[in-house]
């Protein structure tokens, strides 16, 4: 069984669905964008040979239900906009890898667009059959919101941080730009082991948001 969490794409992006069982997706980031609820949700693929199997487990109720009417309803009302929420924040992310691709100081980023993978990432995209940008991006499809920068001295990292006029906390695909050094929030009391897995500690990463994106390039 494929299991598969697409939080990051947002439903927006690419099309998974068809080549994994289920999917799983936190509502709470870019589908919700305003970071005031929380949820998630389970999508099962009608192709997959678990459909019968996974359904009957999902309709089993082994707790209380606890998805609160007002959530519900706050995650509807966020999500109105979730296309053009997703769209702007590609074209913003994308405009912010180009300033940081190749940055003397930056050892490698990572970002679709910059990824060996791309060919493949692209097969994946919605809206291909769209056509593409003179640049050979897709129109409607994007990169994510997402860029982490690997820096190639932790001391330069850190300054870059400690300095970077932006919000910062652990979420992602909110409407506001936020940084976090992801490595040390998630690995912090074994962040010297990771390295050996290529997990430098000093990668920055930042969720790039709806904001005027001259003002976010000046902010970074």
């Amino acid at each position: 069984m494929i299991g598969c969490d697409d939080t990051i794409n947002g439903f927006i992006n690419l099309d998974l669905i068809p080549y994994v069982d289920v999917m799983l997706t936190s509502l709470t980031k870019m589908f919700s964008g305003a970071s005031d609820v929380t949820g998630g949700s389970v999508i099962v693929s009608p192709a997959s040979h678990y459909c019968d199997a996974l359904q009957s487990a999902l309709q089993a109720r082994y707790e209380r239900p606890i998805a609160f009417p007002l959530d519900v309803q706050t995650l509807e009302h966020n999500s109105q906009h979730v296309r053009w929420r997703a769209q702007r924040c590609n074209a913003n992310a994308l405009t912010v890898a180009h300033m940081l691709y190749g940055h003397p100081l930056i050892k490698r980023l990572n970002y679709p667009r910059y990824d060996e993978s791309l060919p493949v990432y692209r097969s994946l995209m919605r809206g291909r059959k769209q056509g593409l940008r003179q640049s050979g991006d897709p129109v409607e499809a994007g990169y994510g919101p997402l860029i982490s920068a690997v820096f190639y001295d932790a001391a330069v990292a850190q300054r870059f941080y400690d300095l970077l006029n932006l919000p910062k906390g652990s979420s992602f695909g909110t409407n506001f730009t936020i940084a976090v050094p992801f490595i040390l929030l998630v690995h912090y009391y074994n962040r010297h082991q990771v390295a050996v897995h290529s997990l430098p500690e000093h990668i920055i990463r930042i969720s790039v948001g709806l904001e005027d994106v001259e003002d976010i390039k000046t902010a970074i």
